[in-house]
C-alpha cells in the first residue's frame, strides 16, 4: 500500500468519523508515518499528532 493511498484512505475516515474526539478511533489500525501527519495537519488546520504508531487529534 502506497503512502498516498494510505493518506487517501484515513482522510475518508476522518470525514466519516469528524464528530467523534479520536477521528481515526474506528480506523485505528492504520499505522501512519509523520510525514503524512504533517500533510493532515495542513489539510485540516488542526493539530494531529503521532501517538504510539497511531494518529489523533490533539486536545488543547
Amino acid at each position: 500500500m502506497t503512502e498516498r493511498y494510505l493518506t487517501i484512505k484515513i482522510l475518508k475516515g476522518i470525514n466519516q468519523n469528524r464528530t467523534l474526539h479520536n477521528p481515526l478511533s474506528v480506523h485505528s489500525f492504520f499505522i501512519i508515518s509523520k510525514k503524512v501527519c504533517k500533510k493532515l495537519n495542513s489539510y485540516y488546520e488542526e493539530n494531529y499528532e503521532w501517538h504510539d504508531k497511531s494518529f489523533r487529534l490533539h486536545q488543547n
